[in-house]
């Protein structure tokens, strides 16, 4: 063999030695970049899903506050264990404080109080563990002695 073809044959192992080391390189990067692609799906989904959670506690607490009956006799509340696939729990409300509405005489047969209210939604996903709880306060003006 001549020094010319064993130069040709030491350059087409080194293109070859080249050639898998950048393939070597790209299939790294690719599979680090479907590991970060995955991960950001999740991450997304995730915050959808804690998104929901939010949104479908305003609604349940909305639905509470929705009727009056619910703060008149809290055994009274109609709200659903799960809501659209979601779990959901609440605490019944409960009156914090009332006050004679100004104005009026506490000499009168049917005196009206503003009564103050505290409640709370959670809503939880089983799947993912997101979560939301709101806390919610709100006042209304009752005859006297709904607030127990």
């Amino acid at each position: 063999m001549n020094n010319s073809q064993s130069d040709f044959i030491r350059q087409q192992g080194a293109v070859m030695l080249t050639t898998l080391v950048l393939l070597l390189i790209v299939t790294v990067l690719s599979i680090n970049l479907s590991n970060t692609l995955t991960t950001n799906k999740k991450l997304v989904q995730n915050e959808a899903t804690r998104a929901l959670t939010e949104q479908y506690a305003q609604n349940i607490a909305t639905m509470i506050l929705g009727d009056v009956n619910n703060f008149l006799d809290p055994t009274t509340i109609s709200v659903p264990a799960t809501y659209q696939g979601f779990n959901v729990s609440y605490t019944d409300p409960q009156c914090t404080r009332s006050e004679v509405v100004a104005g009026y005489s506490l000499s009168a047969e049917i005196v009206p109080e503003t009564t103050y209210w505290t409640y709370s939604v959670t809503v939880s996903d089983a799947v993912t563990g997101a979560a939301t709880t709101i806390n919610v306060g709100t006042k209304f003006n009752f005859t006297a002695g709904n607030c127990i």
